[in-house]
């Protein structure tokens, strides 16, 4: 589980960085009242609930990169974190403010001085009455993270909070319904050996009918697994022969892009055809269309004025053994058959860019 691995990883050098950011305000406090101070490192809690949900998962064989229940785990620990760091910030300007006030009027201990500087005097106890209700808050925060539990925390949050359910669908690669998705972790919950399902006033299941969605993208979207396979395959394999070596990453990526459409749209017959083409490729069964496709993209390239390296991919046939494939190439070449594949590919890739600048 390659995904899983690397996104493993990615959390686990964000607690590494919440750490150190942490431990940064814990060590200006401590300067500030030059003391140590009592304080948990919520970067620490957050580290050791990661480790302990990853195993969750790895233990019941679920991806965790593929679970929609990811999103929800995360975007929850997140703004608990988010939380805590700044009740810390505003803790730290409660006692700086106090200290600062202590050290200005240390030397009028006088009960008249007292007397005549009251207000400041009050001042220094309600902010350090707030700085102790603030600690509280800040320890509260890490005791939530502490007590995280997938098959609790999660059902109980989505209810008072169901606009979580919007933000999931705004982060996933894909467009499902707020049913299908709601049903997706609910199937994770009890494969993860949860009983509490996730429930709406909107979404109520009916488990009479629990297999709705059984092809959702946690029970069964491999796609994108088998197509980086291959493509790291025939990477390694064709290294020495760039056209041949680019041209059939794009067409394996044109399918892994077909199977998502099909995934999206619910048609599962589709989806199960491109799934099966995936398994089955050969590139000696579909050099011909692989190679002209790659031209059409770079004849249209060239119509817009972009250039493309010129690889030789005559040669590279001729070293291959695919000699007697050129003049049929060359003759479609000419005729411009995969001239508006090209347009397609360049209008989607300019597309996308526009997607991501916004």
């Amino acid at each position: 589980m390659e995904n899983d691995n690397q996104i493993e990883e990615l959390l686990l050098k964000q607690a590494k960085k919440l750490f150190k950011q942490n431990q940064i305000l814990i060590e200006k406090i401590q300067t500030i009242v030059d003391s140590d101070v009592d304080i948990p490192n919520i970067g620490i809690t957050f580290n050791n609930k990661l480790v302990e949900i990853f195993s969750i998962f790895s233990e019941k064989n679920i991806s965790f990169y593929h679970s929609e229940l990811r999103v929800l785990i995360d975007s929850i620990l997140m703004k608990k974190i988010e939380e805590a760091l700044n009740i810390l910030k505003d803790y730290i300007y409660s006692i700086e403010k106090i200290m600062n006030l202590k050290k200005k009027y240390s030397n009028k201990s006088s009960l008249f001085q007292k007397f005549l500087h009251n207000d400041i005097y009050e001042e220094i106890d309600q902010l350090s009455i707030m700085a102790s209700e603030l600690l509280d808050l800040y320890r509260g925060k890490d005791d939530e993270i502490f007590n995280f539990d997938i098959g609790i925390t999660i059902p109980n949050m989505i209810v008072v909070h169901p606009e979580m359910i919007k933000e999931l669908l705004e982060q996933i690669d894909y467009s499902l319904s707020e049913e299908q998705v709601l049903h997706n972790c609910n199937i994770d919950l009890k494969k993860l050996g949860f009983s509490n399902p996730i429930e709406t006033e909107k979404y109520k299941e009916d488990y009479s009918n629990s297999n709705k969605y059984i092809n959702s993208i946690n029970m069964n979207f491999i796609i994108y697994d088998l197509v980086m396979e291959k493509v790291e395959y025939y990477k390694k394999k064709y290294q020495d022969y760039p056209f041949i070596k680019y041209a059939i990453e794009e067409t394996l990526l044109d399918y892994l892009e077909d199977g998502m459409k099909a995934f999206r749209e619910s048609n599962w017959k589709s989806y199960q055809l491109i799934e099966k083409e995936i398994n089955y490729f050969h590139v000696d069964e579909s050099l011909l269309e692989i190679i002209g496709k790659r031209i059409g993209f770079i004849q249209y390239l060239d119509t817009m004025g972009y250039e493309l390296d010129d690889y030789n991919y005559q040669q590279e046939l001729k070293d291959l053994g695919f000699r007697n494939m050129i003049p049929i190439i060359e003759k479609e070449a000419r005729e411009r058959k995969y001239y508006n594949y090209g347009k397609k590919q360049y209008e989607k890739t300019e597309l996308s860019q526009k997607q991501r600048k916004h």
